[in-house]
């Protein structure tokens, strides 16, 4: 699992007390995403996303997309080939090619509204879907996942109709 912590993002394990990995990260916040062979995480200083390789543990490149919100975006999400990132707070989304690592594409969107506490979403490697968290109704988001297969935070929900009928609890 991977954490911001100040100037750095850092790789934590269940059995071990200390991190097993850190990478210098300019102002790191907010949450991160996993996919195509790095971590993607938000620059807040520099309104950037950032792609990390956890190889040879460093910043690989840095995309300047601008933010939606800049005290620690939740909008990155990996899915359909590219990094995605909410980039503005007028309402664009913002498209990446992990292959290039540039801005393929600007999709208007509805604007930001700040994300409610108790709604997130989730995102697993192994089913590439989102699920559905009301921290007023726990569920069980890892049931049936291989263990370490728990991806990051990584959608904006703006309220609980844009997650599918079938994952809502």
């Amino acid at each position: 699992m991977w954490v911001t912590n100040r100037g750095r993002i850092e790789k934590l394990e269940r059995a071990r007390a200390a991190p097993v990995a850190s990478v210098a990260v300019p102002a790191p916040c907010g949450i991160m995403a996993v996919g195509f062979g790095a971590v993607w995480v938000v620059s807040c200083r520099d309104g950037a996303l950032c792609r990390v390789d956890p190889v040879p543990l460093r910043v690989m490149a840095s995309v300047p997309t601008g933010l939606a919100d800049p005290e620690g975006e939740l909008s990155v999400v990996t899915g359909a080939g590219s990094v995605w990132v909410l980039s503005d707070r007028a309402g664009v989304l913002s498209r990446i090619d992990p292959h290039t690592n540039q801005v393929v594409a600007q999709i208007a969107v509805a604007p930001y509204r700040p994300i409610p506490s108790s709604v997130v979403a989730a995102s697993t490697f192994a089913t590439a879907g989102l699920v559905g968290i009301d921290h007023t109704h726990p569920v069980n988001a890892t049931a049936g996942m291989v263990p370490g297969e728990l991806g990051t935070l990584c959608a904006h929900v703006q309220d609980r109709r844009h997650i599918p009928a079938s994952t809502r609890r």
